[in-house]
């Protein structure tokens, strides 16, 4: 009986062993990371937006003939026609300037050149004594090459540069010496073309509209636009600078564009109040023509769990442990965000070869999410990954020799792999989303872009999903309706 008793205590201190060493196990590897998400304040990214403009020489041309009036102008004043000691013959000189024929106007590197043909005619009647009246004509073509510009307060400013060839010098003769009237139509043409110049810089500003254009490209800019419902997603903008670049011009066309310099930023939840700031002085300069564009890519933890469950619930893994074959039984699996890390805890069953009872309980690991871009047959591949895979706590090995395979890289291989998951479609459509949104109609404008190329930056963990940050490039531009 004694003999009996003695058997049946040795046969129950193995089961007695594994409850408690299973306990124990249970309690060693349960200790999980904390659940926790970091707060991300996202940089904002630099961008310029483009306003393009032009103008039709030749429309420009219509405008400035139809403008200048013939005559052009009158003349009404006393000359002098004859001084020196023995004579003096003073008359009262009265005239006009008339146009010939119409205005051209051709643009080329170093600006605009308009050419007038115009007309001269002046009566010039002496007074006193010698009684006389004389008319003398002439003929002119006035080229005058203006510089277009602007200047920091949006106003145009415009240089001149003019030059007369005359076809025809009006003069006249008294007593046999030739008299012209060149130096008083002169300044009568100076005082005319600044005149021009002063119309010109009042159309040219009408016509562009630059300011205006600005200002209204910016108040839509402003607005805070919702790229995503859940979770909320939202594009900012905030005004930094306004470039103008040197007109270009070529034979018909006067164009250019003022560049918007702005901070993009992209915020989650609520938008931020946006205030609409008056345009600052144009910075005149070049500016780096180009757009970056932070677009998210969302994944949430509740499909990342459905995803894992699927691949991993359910599972056997085969180990070795070192006192023989082990076999893991994973019954459930959660994940979870744990600061810079995804925590990820396995609920498992073990049962090592030749023993009576399996023992069960659960463990974590942490990894660091990354992604990787590919290209396979040609085309691109993106996969989302944990790097630098970890356990939660180390085992002691007096733990329980069963415990020891969790310290093997087989375990902590095949959760590794079990989570790579293919987001190629999602970051595809990402980029078209991005190009519809640079070619579309807006109010009373076109948007106009060019997508140049979409770049992986960086992957964020949030309490409730990754965001995977998607840098869009390229050129946009802004055509507003006149």
């Amino acid at each position: 009986m004694k003999k009996i008793f003695i058997l049946l205590l040795l046969l129950c201190i193995p089961v007695f062993l594994g409850l408690f060493y299973g306990l124990q196990l249970d309690q060693a590897l349960t200790q999980a990371p904390p659940r926790q998400a970091d707060r991300h304040d996202l940089k904002p990214v630099t961008s310029f937006v483009s306003i393009p403009y032009s103008i039709d020489l030749l429309e420009l041309q219509q405008k400035l003939d139809e403008s200048i009036a013939n005559p052009i102008d009158t003349i009404n004043k006393e000359c002098k026609l004859i001084k020196s000691k023995y004579v003096k013959a003073n008359a009262q000189c009265i005239g006009e300037i008339t146009k010939r024929g119409p205005i051209t106007v051709v643009g080329h590197e170093n600006g605009i050149t308009a050419s007038l043909p115009i007309a001269f005619r002046l009566t010039a009647r002496t007074r006193g004594r010698i009684k006389m009246q004389e008319t003398a004509t002439g003929a002119m073509t006035v080229n005058a090459t203006i510089t277009p510009g602007m200047l920091e307060n949006w106003e145009p400013n415009t240089t001149l540069s003019a030059n007369f060839h005359w076809d025809k010098k009006p003069q006249i003769k008294v007593f046999g010496m030739s008299i012209t009237f060149a130096g008083l139509l002169e300044p009568k043409l100076r005082e005319n073309l600044n005149k021009a110049v002063e119309r010109f810089n009042q159309r040219l500003k009408e016509k562009l509209a630059l300011r205006d254009k600005a200002q209204k490209t910016w108040d839509k800019l402003s607005t805070a636009k919702n790229i995503r419902k859940d979770p909320e997603v939202w594009l900012t903008t905030q005004l930094e600078k306004v470039y103008f670049e040197p007109f270009k011009i070529n034979s018909t066309t006067l164009s250019g564009s003022i560049g918007m310099k702005a901070k993009i930023l992209t915020v989650f939840g609520e938008p931020p109040p946006i205030s609409t700031a008056a345009l600052p002085k144009l910075n005149l300069s070049r500016y780096a023509d180009g757009f970056a564009l932070r677009v998210p890519l969302v994944l949430k933890f509740d499909a990342l769990r459905d995803f894992l469950k699927e691949k991993v619930a359910g599972k056997t893994v085969p180990l070795t442990g070192k006192d023989g074959e082990l076999t893991l039984y994973i019954k459930d699996v959660d994940i979870y965000p744990s600061g810079d890390n995804i925590a990820m805890a396995v609920f498992f069953k073990a049962a090592a070869q030749n023993q009576l009872l399996s023992t069960s309980g659960s463990f974590h690991i942490t990894g660091k999410p990354v992604f990787e871009e590919t290209t396979v047959k040609g085309k691109p591949k993106v996969t989302i990954g944990l790097v630098n895979v970890q356990f939660g706590r180390q085992v002691d090995s007096t733990v329980l020799d069963v415990g020891t395979w969790v310290l093997q890289d087989t375990v902590r291989e095949y959760l590794a792999k079990s989570f790579i998951i293919d987001v190629t479609d999602k970051f595809l459509n990402v980029r078209r989303k991005a190009e519809a949104q640079l070619n579309q109609r807006m109010d009373k404008g076109q948007i106009k872009g060019q997508l140049n190329k979409a770049t992986l930056e960086n992957i964020l963990i949030y309490e409730k999903w990754l965001m995977i940050n998607t840098v869009v490039s390229g050129k946009f531009g802004v055509e507003l309706d006149v």
